[in-house]
């Protein structure tokens, strides 16, 4: 799934989810597309394998709506 990332830190919930396994939510995973907040503060941690710019992760503070970090390889 292209929005799956790794919650980091704060909580969200998920309204559905036909595409994680188990052990992938017991990690921290979730699916972006399906989430909302229950934290004020959320980061999000996200592996994106694009040709036009690369694989990295990127992490972003949902509390703040803002981007901590990327790192491209």
């Amino acid at each position: 799934s292209t929005c799956k990332a790794k919650i980091t830190e704060g909580k969200v919930e998920m309204d559905l989810n036909y595409a994680l396994e188990q052990y992938e939510i017991d990690a921290g995973y979730v699916l972006l597309c399906q989430s909302h907040p229950r934290t004020p503060r959320v980061f999000i941690d996200f592996t994106l394998g694009m040709p036009s710019i690369g694989s990295g992760t990127i992490t972003f503070d949902l509390g703040l709506v803002k981007m901590i970090s990327a790192d491209f390889e």
